[in-house]
C-alpha cells in the first residue's frame, strides 16, 4: 500500500490546480490522464477542470480531486478509507459521485461536512 497522507494529495492537487508548478509539458499530460470527466460536454458547461485519481481494493478506497468552475472556484480534496467491510465499500462507491457533485455546487453542503469533521 501506499505510504501517503490525505494532506500530501492535497497538496499535489493543490499544484495541479494552480496550473502553474508543473511545466507545461507535464501538465498536459496529467490533464490527459485526469481530466477525463471533461470529455463529457455537460461537465465543461460548469468546469474548466476537474482532474482526479482514486485508488481501491476491497478494503480500500482513496481519491484526490482538483477543480475549478467556470466561475474561478477552486477546490482540492482528498479522502481515504480503510479496512472497509463490504457493505461499506459498496455504500460509499455509490455515494462518491453525488458527494463530489455537492462539494464542488452546494455551499450549504459544505458547510455542513465542514461542521460535522469539526465536531
Amino acid at each position: 500500500m501506499p505510504n501517503s497522507t490525505t494532506f500530501e494529495y492535497i497538496e499535489i492537487m493543490k499544484k495541479i490546480n494552480s496550473r502553474t508548478y508543473f511545466s507545461k509539458e507535464t501538465q498536459k499530460y496529467l490533464d490527459e490522464v485526469m481530466e477525463w470527466i471533461l470529455d463529457n460536454p455537460a461537465n465543461q458547461k460548469w468546469l474548466e477542470h476537474l482532474g482526479m485519481k482514486g485508488a481501491s481494493t476491497a478494503f480500500v478506497l482513496t481519491k484526490g480531486l482538483s477543480a475549478r468552475d467556470q466561475q474561478g472556484n477552486q477546490t482540492e480534496m482528498a479522502y481515504f478509507f480503510n479496512d472497509l467491510e463490504i457493505i461499506e465499500y459498496t455504500t460509499l462507491k455509490i455515494s462518491m459521485n453525488e458527494f463530489e457533485r455537492n462539494i464542488l455546487t452546494n455551499q450549504q453542503f459544505i458547510y455542513r461536512v465542514k461542521t460535522e469533521l469539526m465536531n
